[in-house]
């Protein structure tokens, strides 16, 4: 499939804490979310839609990156983002994860099949979890390999919570070396609107 950038923006603690009590989460709602250390959000249609308007979301595909402070706090997460896909899509099914070894890999990972498409739910190392709804599943891996594996000095300084604030997920995106030799795969139109994006900030 192509893509073209429908949405993107950062989702804070109150956004969380709404999350979780969406998800019935209450009793945790307050303490999981006051962990919460940063997070964003880019949405994808399916390129061929005439209108933004005429978009449902079964045209849509959503990439998610959220850092915690513990890793208990991104475990916690992760179950509880992973266990509300069964209430948000009637036929979900939970299927095993591809199997994966050496560094490279994430603490922990489930993946649901829904009638909108995949649903991966990661949580890595440096207490970061990662959601792709919706993308085939090399789509799904290539988008996460591109925010796990960029620059290392830019990696690094994302580290800090205010950064990972300030910056959209798009534009960090679009700086890793990795995002750019992938971008003819999600389209020229990708491509045009996060660099007019990079040139209003």
């Amino acid at each position: 499939d192509k893509y073209e950038v429908y949405d993107s923006g950062g989702i804070g603690e109150l956004d969380v804490r709404a999350l979780l009590k969406q998800y019935g989460e209450r009793k945790i709602a307050n303490d999981l979310s006051s962990a919460w250390q940063g997070g964003a959000y880019v949405t994808f249609r399916r390129a061929g839609k005439e209108a933004a308007s005429s978009a449902s979301t079964a045209d849509l595909a959503l990439l998610y990156v959220s850092r915690w402070k513990t890793s208990k706090a991104a475990e916690s997460f992760a179950a509880i983002y992973a266990a509300a896909v069964q209430k948000r899509y009637p036929s979900a099914t939970i299927k095993p994860a591809a199997p994966c070894s050496g560094t490279l890999c994430p603490i922990s990972a489930t993946q649901a099949s829904t009638e909108e498409g995949p649903v991966i739910v990661e949580q890595w190392p440096d207490n970061t979890v990662i959601v792709s709804e919706s993308f085939d599943t090399t789509t799904a891996a290539k988008l996460r390999d591109a925010v796990r594996h960029g620059d290392p000095e830019m990696h690094a300084a994302e580290m800090h919570a205010e950064d990972m604030q300030q910056r959209e997920l798009n534009f960090r995106l679009y700086d890793l070396p990795a995002f750019q030799a992938f971008q003819a795969e999600l389209g020229e139109k990708i491509v045009h609107t996060l660099e007019q994006r990079a040139r209003q900030r």
